[in-house]
């Protein structure tokens, strides 16, 4: 087993590169057009408690509103056979989603749905 070496230059290099993209996506953020018919929803620890609870409660009562799963993993993907539509959280899709969308349910803080892609959107 090789041990990775740890690297000052390579840890301030992914920070600067992280903070070019959050800076990034905080700019499309502020540009996007949010469509208030399309809800987000994502958990740090993926599929369950509140935000699931409150997206089965939004599909009953407001039927014509898109609802879309922030999935964590492959396991959060299996929400699809409950008919929960579902993109893999960091993907263009995902992200692309939370740009637009009108509304974004989380429980932990903006990673759950993209950082600032999420941005301008209201939160729950």
């Amino acid at each position: 087993m090789s041990a990775r070496r740890f690297s000052f230059g390579n840890d301030y290099l992914n920070k600067a590169l992280k903070l070019l993209w959050f800076l990034l996506l905080a700019l499309l953020a502020a540009l996007s057009r949010r469509d208030q018919q399309l809800w987000v929803f994502g958990r740090r620890s993926g599929l369950g408690d509140g935000p699931l609870a409150t997206l089965l409660e939004l599909r009953k009562r407001c039927p014509d509103v898109r609802v879309v799963w922030i999935a964590v993993d492959a396991a959060d993907e299996a929400a699809a056979a409950h008919g929960i539509s579902c993109v893999r959280k960091g993907s263009r899709a995902a992200i692309r989603l939370c740009l637009t969308a009108g509304t974004g349910v989380m429980t932990h803080g903006f990673s759950d749905l993209g950082g600032p892609a999420i941005w301008g959107a209201r939160i729950i």
